[in-house]
């Protein structure tokens, strides 16, 4: 009867064992399955910083060249400033579903690929 309750007392420890190493496996597969989200909105985020600033150099550069060529500084960053006075209408109106579609894009690739 005695070893009856110490083979009992051990399966229930490799059990406990096993249980505890199952949690901390899934514990690492959530942790790294959230730091891959967030890895991908960073570079995302990145990305599109540099864009930004890329274009803003672009831009600028653009309006002086144009500035030069009207030969009135005002004159060349008005005309340049209504490409950016429309962009800017346009994200403001459309902000809201083209954000959320990019972020429901990101969720879904890294959460079907892990």
């Amino acid at each position: 009867m005695n070893s009856l309750f110490g083979w009992l007392n051990q399966a229930q420890e490799k059990g406990q064992q096993y249980t505890v190493a199952q949690l901390k496996r899934l514990k690492l597969k959530f942790i790294l399955a959230v730091s891959q989200l967030i890895g991908a909105a960073l570079s995302v985020l990145f990305g599109i910083l540099l864009l930004f600033v890329s274009l803003l150099t672009l831009w600028v550069l653009g309006a002086f060249a144009l500035s030069e060529w009207l030969e009135s500084t005002i004159l060349g960053f008005s005309i340049a400033g209504v490409p950016l006075l429309i962009l800017g209408i346009y994200l403001v109106a459309a902000r809201p579903p083209l954000f959320q579609k990019a972020w429901i894009a990101i969720l879904n690739k890294h959460l079907h690929d892990s």
